[in-house]
């Protein structure tokens, strides 16, 4: 059976959305014809909403891992339980934790290709189809890329008799009963979907290769699509992106899940921060910021954060910033020194520790006393234990922070005075 939606009614449609609904009276006739119309009106609309409105792409688990059988794990993985939204906004549904196995060559079959260790993996596939014949020695390997998806199918099940059939007269007609709406795993060649599987950008930034000519276009609407499907991956949704690299003995099959599509988690899914230690807007002491917050300014989130990666990612003294108020009204950035700073203190607290001869006067003038203090953090490169964004728009200076999309820039202040 096609996996492409179709109007079997004959009526037109726009963008494969039925058009044509049932009217209801009494004394009306009713057909098969009309049963299914009805159908596909209400399932072609409630597919458009899905597609239109929210996208394509995963919306929750569905993450491939490898077999826990080590014997096993040269060939298969395992694909999480999950639910998945195709290109026709169709959902697709696992229902258990699936095995799935790759059509992998045997090492001592006449498809492989020897390899040198530094041999690029685009080189090596290049070169596939040009190794001798009968070649079976441990040396001859190949590395190969497999585009491991999910599709939706259907399946026509329980056959009963069938009472009346038009145009038939054999008494022993029989009819399928139900549709069975499925998913199945499969396999694509990267090579042959290269729209597919989103691809990291390389630097150095190339304008003529990434920038779009696409200005006389339409904007399009939340989901980036209009009435007709736009299928990257044909009718599939990728999951992972599979290397298979025979000379690694333990880890043969290397899973990336970065360039799936994922569609946004709802809000309450998100990360927020819920609190801080300090008054915002409001006035501080010295005295209460040095002996009762110990010099520390900290934040609260509502889910464990990943530490930092480097300077790239987390806490660390770019995303967490602390500026003050000179005599002269212009905003400087807090000097941070040795042991001090911001730092990820437990897994759900940010802190920024003040230099503690600021707190008190360094002896060169500079102190906190009489000065606003600005917070600044940076929530794009704060990401949760779900390596998602922390949503730390502070909408009228309320908490939990958040307006429902990851990322944003929380920003607070308060003054310090002497009493």
């Amino acid at each position: 059976m096609s996996n492409k939606p179709s109007d079997e009614s004959g009526a037109k449609t726009c963008g494969s959305t039925g058009s044509e609904r049932n009217r209801y009276f009494t004394g009306k006739y009713m057909a098969a014809r009309d049963f299914s119309v009805e159908q596909e009106y209400f399932l072609s609309h409630h597919r458009m909403h899905n597609r239109v409105l929210h996208g394509w792409g995963v919306v929750c688990g569905l993450r491939v891992v490898p077999h826990p059988d080590e014997e096993c794990r040269k060939k298969w993985v395992v694909v999480r339980a999950g639910i998945a939204i195709d290109c026709y906004g169709r959902e697709l549904v696992l229902c258990e934790d699936t095995p799935f196995k790759l059509p992998l060559p045997d090492l001592d079959s006449n498809d492989v290709q020897p390899l040198d260790v530094e041999t690029d993996e685009t080189e090596a596939l290049q070169h596939t189809s040009q190794q001798p014949p009968g070649a079976s020695d441990p040396q001859y390997e190949v590395r190969r890329k497999f585009l491991l998806c999910l599709r939706y199918t259907e399946e026509k099940i329980e056959r009963v008799p069938a009472l009346y059939s038009e145009g038939a007269c054999d008494p022993g007609q029989h009819e399928y009963n139900r549709v069975r709406e499925t998913a199945e795993l499969v396999v694509l060649d990267p090579e042959e979907v290269p729209d597919c599987w989103k691809r990291l950008r390389s630097m150095p930034y190339d304008p003529d290769d990434n920038c779009c000519d696409d200005c006389d276009d339409e904007i399009p609407g939340p989901a980036g699509i209009c009435l007709e499907p736009s299928c990257p991956c044909q009718d599939t949704v990728p999951l992972a992106l599979i290397r298979w690299v025979p000379r690694h003995h333990k880890y043969r099959l290397h899973i990336n899940m970065e360039g799936r599509r994922t569609l946004p988690p709802p809000p309450e899914f998100l990360t927020h921060i819920v609190g801080i230690n300090w008054p915002h807007g409001e006035t501080v002491t010295t005295h209460h910021l040095r002996h009762e917050m110990k010099g520390r300014l900290e934040i609260y989130f509502d889910r464990k954060i990943l530490p930092a990666d480097g300077l790239k990612t987390g806490i660390n003294e770019f995303t967490f910033v602390v500026q003050y108020s000179d005599i002269q009204r212009g905003v400087e950035f807090l000097p941070i020194r040795h042991g001090h700073g911001p730092k990820l203190d437990g897994p759900c607290r940010a802190v920024y520790t003040i230099d503690p001869d600021i707190l008190t006067g360094d002896g060169r003038g500079l102190t906190l006393s009489n000065h606003m203090v600005f917070v600044t953090m940076y929530c794009d490169f704060i990401l949760d234990c779900h390596h998602d964004p922390v949503d730390g728009n502070f909408l009228g200076a309320k908490f939990p922070t958040g307006n429902g999309v990851k990322g944003s820039t929380f920003r607070s202040w308060f003054r310090v005075r002497e009493r």
